[in-house]
């Protein structure tokens, strides 16, 4: 049996999460919206075309943020055909779909109110530029009197949307963007587009194009050129990252969420750099608005402008499950200055619910999302490591346990633990100070076959289980946590 021990102390405090690290994302791609979200006709669906088999499964989640309307789509955006009674359809570029708009701004508002969720909302800085993002922002935010103000209470919405955070624009890094430009350009736009809005409303908080990708050659350098543009006017600098099993061994593709800590680690360091070239005490945060396990849709797979075609609906299997959850995890760890992280996408395209005319079932990513949501606010503690590690071809060794720990508001402490091995392993969780000598320790984990996967017909194959609860002195925690398993111990 392998062995490892995580140390915490109370004085050692990461940060706060906050409640928009636990968000997600709706895009105009594939069939997120369109026979996902959105389906009228459909026996699930209300009068408004909206499937509540999709709403039942998403609600629990307790969504902290949801980012509209892309992604790549938002480089090819007019909001301005997507609302009042006449919407013509448009063509989708990105995605190479057909565009109905049928549901656009107005809806995506409307079907929001199911979810306690802040918007975040990405204008379009690909083929558009700063005037247009002010025109946007004035019709979701400005109370009346002007041009597009009023131009929203006629279609039906007197009270502004009051959205507070905006992307200045998505993936501009990326040679696959429409509208991709350098670094040093995109920032002074991104200078020019954060003066107009705050002239217009200073309330809202702007965040800035940063990395899509790690393997880019502009990786890290991008997030400093931008920055030394935009920084008086931004609060978030963006980071996207999908991690996918091809080429990778089991044990490499289970520790890949250590590449995120790095990225998030190094992009932190150029923020403080550029604060300190500008002798600046403001500290810009990371929004990680786009993050998942699974594929990247190439070019070449792109449709022939069809409406809603079922793309990446994948059905995860358990190994990527414990991928998503390191992911999630190394988000957590950062909950100094990762404040905002949005999973793509929220169905059917990688998403947390997948949905068919048969009916709606939560994908396996499904399970950690909602254990973390329900479990992982609060106060984060450093954790300091020890013990056996895994070996991987790519990553070198790598610890055994991929290991957290969070006070929640009511006091409850909780320990997760990803067993990145197939041996179980004998975890000690040295924690004195932590936790009151008569304190009641339980267990729960998810631990299946790798290849497990959920489905229409077992929607549950993958879920949450009590396990055998660790033993506590007053001092220290200790259990065994098994092979292949997200653990979460509790001290209540």
């Amino acid at each position: 049996m392998k062995t490892y021990t995580t140390s915490v102390h109370p004085a050692f405090i990461t940060g706060e999460t906050d409640p928009r690290l636990f968000g997600s994302f709706v895009e105009h791609m594939g069939s997120v919206v369109y026979n996902g979200i959105y389906q009228p006709g459909h026996p699930s669906s209300d009068e408004r075309g909206f499937r509540q088999d999709v709403l039942a499964l998403l609600k629990p989640l307790n969504l902290g943020t949801l980012r509209y309307p892309g992604g790549n789509y938002s480089s090819s955006y007019r909001w301005e055909d997507t609302v009042g009674p006449d919407r013509p359809a448009t063509l989708n570029l990105p995605w190479r779909e057909m565009e109905t708009n049928q549901f656009g701004l107005h809806d995506f508002f409307e079907w929001k109110k199911a979810f306690n969720a802040e918007t975040m909302m990405t204008v379009n800085l690909g083929t558009r530029g700063p005037l247009e993002a002010a025109d946007v922002l004035e019709y979701c935010n400005f109370p009346k009197g002007t041009k597009f103000s009023d131009m929203r209470r006629r279609n039906g919405a007197e009270e502004p949307f009051g959205v507070r955070l905006w992307c200045l624009g998505n993936e501009l890094d990326g040679e696959w963007q429409m509208g991709h430009k350098r670094a040093k350009e995109y920032g002074r736009l991104a200078q020019q587009t954060g003066q107009l809005m705050h002239q217009l409303d200073p309330t809202v908080q702007l965040a800035c194009v940063g990395s899509s990708a790690t393997h880019l050659d502009n990786y890290p350098e991008w997030n400093r050129k931008v920055l030394m543009q935009c920084f008086d006017q931004v609060d978030y600098i963006t980071l996207h990252k999908y991690i996918s099993k091809a080429g990778l061994t089991t044990p490499d593709y289970l520790c890949m969420p250590s590449d995120m800590n790095a990225m998030i680690e190094t992009v932190v360091r150029v923020c403080d750099y550029v604060a300190a070239c500008k002798r600046s005490q403001k500290k810009v945060c990371i929004s990680f608005d786009e993050w998942n396990v699974g594929p990247v849709v190439a070019d070449g797979d792109l449709g022939e402008w069809p409406v809603g075609p079922m793309r990446d609906c994948i059905s995860f299997t358990f190994e990527d499950v414990m991928v998503f959850a390191g992911m999630f995890l190394a988000l957590l760890r950062h909950a100094d200055r990762v404040k905002i992280a949005c999973q793509a996408l929220i169905v059917n395209d990688l998403g947390l619910v997948l949905a068919d005319d048969r009916g709606a079932y939560p994908n396996g990513t499904y399970a950690v999302f909602k254990l973390l949501s329900d479990c992982a606010r609060g106060t984060v503690y450093t954790c300091a490591g020890s013990g056996d590690t895994l070996a991987t071809e790519k990553l070198g060794e790598q610890p055994v346990l991929d290991t957290l720990a969070v006070r929640n508001a009511d006091g409850a402490l909780r320990f997760f633990a990803i067993n990145r091995s197939e041996h179980e392993v004998h975890w000690q969780v040295n924690a004195a100070g932590m936790a009151a000598q008569d304190a009641k320790a339980s267990a729960a984990q998810l631990c299946e076959a790798l290849d497990t996967r959920n489905s229409l017909e077992a929607p549950g194959a993958i879920s949450l289980k009590e396990a055998l609860a660790p033993a506590w002195n007053g001092g220290t925690l200790s259990g065994v946590v098994a092979p292949y398993s997200i653990t979460m111990w509790t001290l209540a």
